[in-house]
């Protein structure tokens, strides 16, 4: 899809979307993924096959998918929350209950890290339920979480990492490879993660897998 004018909007690379016309009541609503995105114009990869004359000579809008990426989520955990099999974490996020902590560990850490940013590090490998880090931005967030899930690993434990954004995932990839740990499994497309984290997607590594073994004899 072209543009007349210049894009203006949040719409970012991999972004789930809506695409409809101004005559939303007699035309369908399609959901798309954005593969392409610049000042000018639009890739979209459509859900489903859709003819391509249906697209001409008709003015479409694009808007984001909030609702089924960020309200189903939303409705489904607080359904879960307040199922009497989660009673204990709903009593720790009402505050009924604190979180337990055991005894802090001495531990070496890093030397680029500063004191803080070590306390928090053992300050979360000591929590029983959960620990929340927390900061301005600058204040080396990336660094300290990309530190602890080596610390975790190194303890034997299986980290998942999650958040809002691709962005924001990439961003502790990233810092785990500049701290020398490539130990992880990427899980998305070529189009919506960062260039150098590539090889380490999932995809990625199954196909290495298959040439191995078809040169196996």
């Amino acid at each position: 899809l072209k543009s007349d004018s210049v894009i203006e909007a949040e719409i970012k690379l991999g972004d789930l979307v809506l695409v409809y016309n101004n005559e939303i009541t007699f035309e369908e609503v399609f959901k798309a993924n954005v593969k392409e995105i610049n000042r000018f114009s639009i890739k979209l990869s459509l859900k489903k096959n859709v003819p391509t004359k249906l697209f001409q000579g008709k003015l479409w809008n694009i808007y984001t998918d909030t609702m089924e990426t960020a309200y189903n989520t939303m409705q489904g955990s607080l359904f879960s929350l307040m199922s009497n099999k989660n009673l204990d974490k709903r009593n720790l996020i009402t505050g009924r209950r604190k979180p337990v902590f055991l005894p802090l560990e001495e531990i070496t850490l890093s030397s680029a890290l500063n004191s803080r940013q070590k306390y928090a590090i053992q300050k979360a490998l000591s929590a029983k339920d959960y620990f929340l880090i927390q900061g301005p931005p600058g204040t080396g967030k990336t660094h300290t979480l990309a530190n602890l899930i080596i610390e975790l690993v190194k303890k034997g434990n299986k980290v998942l990492l999650s958040a809002f954004t691709h962005r924001a995932i990439d961003n502790v990839l990233l810092k785990l490879i500049q701290e020398g740990f490539t130990d992880f499994l990427r899980l998305g497309s070529h189009e919506i993660v960062d260039a150098p984290i590539h090889p380490y997607l999932i995809q990625e590594r199954f196909n290495e897998l298959k040439i191995k073994k078809s040169y196996a004899f």
